[in-house]
């Protein structure tokens, strides 16, 4: 079945890392230290942060350019390969010369997390490499409407420039779907879309969130506080919760066994970038949502969604008949 999303193309712009697994099995403890030995099976590059998110769009059928910064590096090259294997346009990203490419080595153990190692240095934009991003900008897609911000802390957005891509996707009339990090919380005003997770809307509202009850009263504020259409707050197996201007709604996780979280927000984001694109109203967004994160928590590691994927899916039988009966 052609994806729902088939058309819909998104621009991407974010925060950039190669995701590193390495798997193996341990069945002994080193006579050096208290710690397992891994006896490697295979190496694997996955993307990761912005990189996931682009991939994703593509795997659900749509089309992403992603603009990002990157070193000239072992990490870089992987990003271009990576780029070319998930089919997202990666040709608009900038190549920092001295900057390290973000890299995340897990090392894996019969499916169980052992050790993970980061090797990382936050980005500095100077006034040229600005310049750039915004010339790369001007020369997104005519046909997208819709800009994804993934916010990973890591140097590319922050609160400024989350303010400025804002303001610059507005003027173009394009809807602004953001992956937050707490400390630029004040530049995401005005979004049309932002999606935390459980632990973010705690820091960013300065409450806790232990029941559905106190779900709905954060995502409710942060809505109204952030001037947004809608706020998708992400509760992990309680599923998530919808916060309108008509109020919220709870959309239960899927049932089913959970291997790994890691990604899990990129998919969400990835379809509710496309569900705005493709003209989907915010409950069956939150509904697909649902489903696509369900698949990625389904698989260990970061994960890229297919709409095949979601078509196996028992939740798709029942939310096709409402998309296409309305």
């Amino acid at each position: 079945m052609k994806s729902l999303f088939s058309g819909c193309s998104v621009v991407v712009v974010g925060d950039v890392m190669v995701d590193h697994y390495i798997w193996g099995d341990a069945s002994r403890i080193s006579p050096e230290a208290p710690v397992p030995v891994v006896h490697v099976h295979k190496e694997e590059y996955r993307p990761g942060g912005a990189a996931n998110v682009a991939a994703n769009v593509v795997g659900l059928g749509g089309e992403a350019d992603l603009i990002a910064f990157y070193g000239k590096d072992f990490g870089g090259n992987i990003l271009e390969a990576l780029a070319k294997k998930y089919m997202y346009n990666f040709d608009k990203s900038i190549v920092v010369e001295g900057f390290k490419t973000i890299r995340k080595t897990r090392v894996v153990a019969r499916a169980q997390q052992v050790v993970r190692v980061d090797w990382e240095e936050k980005l500095i934009l100077d006034g040229a490499k600005e310049e750039i991003l915004w010339q790369r900008l001007s020369n997104k897609p005519s046909a997208c409407r819709v800009l994804v911000i993934s916010d990973y802390g890591k140097g590319m957005i922050g609160d400024q420039r989350a303010a400025k891509l804002i303001h610059w996707a507005r003027e173009r009339n394009m809807d602004i779907v953001i992956d937050p990090k707490p400390p630029a919380k004040k530049g995401y005003c005005g979004a049309t879309v932002v999606t935390p997770n459980r632990k973010e809307a705690e820091i960013m509202s300065g409450e806790s969130i232990d029941t559905l009850l106190d779900a709905e009263r954060v995502a409710s504020k942060l809505r109204q506080e952030l001037e947004l259409e809608a706020l998708f707050l992400t509760l992990g197996g309680d599923g998530m919760m919808l916060a309108t201007q008509d109020g919220c709604a709870h959309y239960p996780a899927l049932e089913q066994e959970v291997y790994d979280v890691s990604g899990a927000g990129d998919t969400v984001v990835a379809c509710v970038a496309l569900s705005i694109a493709a003209g989907l109203d915010y409950h069956v967004a939150s509904q697909l949502a649902m489903i696509t994160a369900g698949v990625a928590v389904s698989k260990v590691g970061t994960a890229v969604v297919h709409w095949e994927d979601v078509l196996k899916t028992k939740e798709w039988k029942t939310l096709r008949e409402t998309i296409y009966k309305g």
